[in-house]
């Protein structure tokens, strides 16, 4: 696919083409950048299947029947299943009250500094 553009070509020939060309090029910089931060913000707060969660990582879960969210960590087994840790050490396999969650969201990174 080529990058030509006739409006473009036109503008360049103008007195004033050059600068407007880089206007246009920060400007369509600008758009990806924005589309890459909406889809940032959307990897990191909308709520996936827990299918999909990855294992040995903490995690913000939901579990049907609560309400707000809580902090578990997946464990996969040989077998193929999976039993949830809360941080207090209560499992899903322990502590039968302890319901596996049904949706994820990854916790914030934590910078060098430790904020």
């Amino acid at each position: 696919m080529s990058d030509f553009n006739p409006e473009r070509s036109r503008l360049s020939k103008e007195p004033r083409g050059e600068a407007l060309l880089d206007l246009l090029a920060a400007y369509d910089d600008l758009e990806r950048r924005l589309a890459d931060a909406r889809a940032a913000l959307r990897w990191a707060t909308e709520w996936r299947p827990i299918e999909t969660a990855p294992d040995g990582v903490w995690l913000f879960t939901h579990r049907a029947g609560e309400g707000g969210s809580a902090i578990s960590m997946k464990r996969a087994h040989p077998d193929g299943d999976a039993e949830w840790i809360a941080p207090d050490g209560r499992t899903t396999t322990t502590h039968h009250t302890f319901l596996a969650p049904t949706h994820w969201l990854p916790l914030p990174a934590v910078k060098e500094d430790g904020t």
